[in-house]
């Protein structure tokens, strides 16, 4: 994959290290969790807005605040989702990439807030310590024996006995939350009047894939119900469900466009197997051939494209924002101004201002006149405020800030986001010392001291 070497901007705090790079609409960014194993999230505000907008109705049905759970989209072609964390939704690219159908990732969203809304995760917890508990206890009894029995063989050999038995244990506790929540999901699907059809396709694939080793698998032995047993139970409620139930034209059509651009963009175009797989219609497949265009550095086929998807519908601030990110590629940085400013008129997405003002900044040397810069930075300051508004927060863009602030001449400020910079990557020194010099230049800017104070007591909770 062709990565755009920009400054990291869009990190979002998944864990204790994180590391982002552009991918012209796209960003990915890199975590590690706490197993020492690298994931990366697929960050692009077209294909989260959609997915936003599908599953809101279903989040509602099942009682969640739309805004209080967060899904990720993780770099993954395996079709899978898992929760983790409360209430953090994990999705990975397979599911969008191999289905062309809005109601497949309707259908594993239901089933994730099905685990959410049945407290499994925090069940799951308990039902370990538990196991352990017991484990404990067995092994303790065992020992005893061994001991008064003079077999030492006695005690190994009840160990892997008791082992299989907790083991057992847990996966059939496993089995029947994946019961639990599938029903959950019809019900969540049925109440905000979608489909069961998305989630019968899914599982109809993994049926088909489980058919080629399931005399092989002892149900006793796995964490989910054999695919064939769940696709029994979902299609007996698929035969009452009310007609007209399921994803609009509309839904359908948005979820083609971010179904194209992740395959173009992760050169996925592979989709599942055995899958009865709905084409991309027209614009989907012009819009993926500009990005697979792009991706090969012909950037002038990819913008020729662009233009007609945009002679097309010429108020779709993404096509916007993706010409513009490819004309910035390109070293045409002034050019790109005008897409990234109709990008973010026509869609009110941070993370595209975001992007606009990183291209303003890089632009600032193009201008002769004083006022054109001051003009530009004033922008840029706008632009990247209302982002820390938001929920995207990231050192950079306090740098951008600071950068920003020390051109136009305030010290004050610059050095508030240089210390906010610092406290974010817990260089705690860095960041007092910053604050410090923020203060010597507040002069008597309240709202600036403030601020400024808010950071000293963060500082102190540190210890520092």
């Amino acid at each position: 994959m062709s990565l755009i070497n920009l400054k990291n901007i869009l990190i979002r705090g998944l864990a204790r290290a994180t590391k982002s790079v552009f991918t012209c609409a796209i960003t990915l960014i890199v975590f590690f969790s706490s197993y020492s194993f690298a994931t990366v999230q697929v960050v692009d505000s077209e294909t989260e807005d959609v997915v936003r907008h599908l599953v809101s109705p279903i989040l509602r049905a099942a009682g969640e605040d739309p805004t209080t759970v967060r899904i990720y989209i993780l770099l993954d072609d395996q079709i899978n989702a898992f929760v983790s964390g409360g209430r953090n939704i994990f999705l990975n690219t397979g599911v969008i990439t191999s289905f062309n159908d809005p109601d497949v990732l309707k259908g594993v969203i239901a089933h994730e807030l099905g685990h959410i809304s049945g407290g499994h995760l925090a069940r799951r917890d308990e039902k370990m310590r538990d196991i352990q508990k017991q484990s404990i206890v067995a092994m303790s009894l065992l020992g005893v024996a061994a001991a008064v029995s003079g077999r030492p063989d006695a005690l190994l050999g009840g160990l892997a006995g008791q082992s299989h038995l907790f083991s057992r244990d847990y996966l059939s506790y496993s089995r029947s939350q994946e019961v639990s929540a599938d029903q959950a999901s019809v019900k969540f699907l049925h109440d905000s009047k979608n489909t069961l059809k998305g989630i019968v396709k899914l599982q109809e694939y993994f049926a088909q894939k489980q058919s080629h080793y399931i005399k092989e698998v002892n149900p006793y032995d796995i964490t989910h119900p054999l695919s064939d047993s769940r696709l029994a139970t979902l299609k007996l409620a698929l035969e009452e469900e009310p007609k007209g139930y399921g994803s609009s034209a509309l839904e359908r059509k948005e979820y083609s466009r971010i179904v194209a651009k992740l395959r173009g963009f992760l050169k996925r175009s592979n989709v599942a197997v055995g899958v009865d797989q709905s084409d991309l219609d027209d614009f989907s497949k012009k819009y993926e051939k500009a990005i697979i265009l792009y991706e090969k550095y012909d950037t002038s086929g990819a913008i020729v494209i662009l233009n007609e998807l945009i002679s097309i519908e010429p108020e779709n601030g993404y096509l916007y924002e993706l010409k513009g990110q490819i004309l910035f590629r390109s070293g045409q940085v002034l050019e790109s101004l005008d897409s990234y400013k109709k990008a973010v008129k026509y869609v009110k997405n941070p993370m595209m201002k975001a992007e606009y003002a990183l291209a303003i900044s890089n632009s600032i040397d193009f201008y002769h006149s004083a006022a054109e810069k001051q003009a530009a930075l004033n922008e840029v300051v706008s632009l990247l405020e209302s982002v820390l508004a938001s929920d995207l927060r990231n050192p950079y863009i306090y740098r951008l800030l600071a950068t920003a602030y020390g051109k136009l001449g305030d010290l004050g400020y610059s050095n508030l986001m240089l210390a906010e910079e610092a406290l974010m990557q817990h260089k705690y020194k860095e960041s007092k010392q910053f604050a410090k010099l923020a203060e010597k230049h507040s002069g008597n800017r309240a709202g600036l001291k403030l601020k400024i104070e808010d950071i000293m007591t963060a500082l102190a909770k540190s210890g520092d």
